[in-house]
């Protein structure tokens, strides 16, 4: 579980879902990229100084995205997992 601090500090949320799960919900301010897409779209995050940190539905996409960041050389990424109880940790 991702500590309250890591959340709330200045960082970049991706949300890796689809373009019409994120206009039914997402976290202000996020950054929609569908993980399907992220690949093709590492550098946006190259020069990131910044956490990111990556969430999805129920958390699945979101350690993939994970992943991808991870192998991609982008050290500050964290998976918060399900958007559900990133909401709640953000109250």
């Amino acid at each position: 579980m991702m500590h309250k601090k890591l959340i709330k500090k200045e960082k970049t949320q991706l949300d890796d879902r689809t373009a019409a799960e994120y206009l039914q919900r997402h976290i202000a301010g996020s950054v929609n990229i569908p993980l399907e897409q992220l690949a093709n779209r590492l550098d946006e995050f190259e020069q990131l100084e910044r956490p990111i940190i990556t969430y999805s539905s129920n958390g699945n996409r979101s350690e993939k995205a994970f992943a991808i960041l991870k192998s991609n050389g982008i050290n500050q990424v964290y998976n918060a997992g399900e958007l559900s109880k990133v909401l709640l940790n953000l109250n």
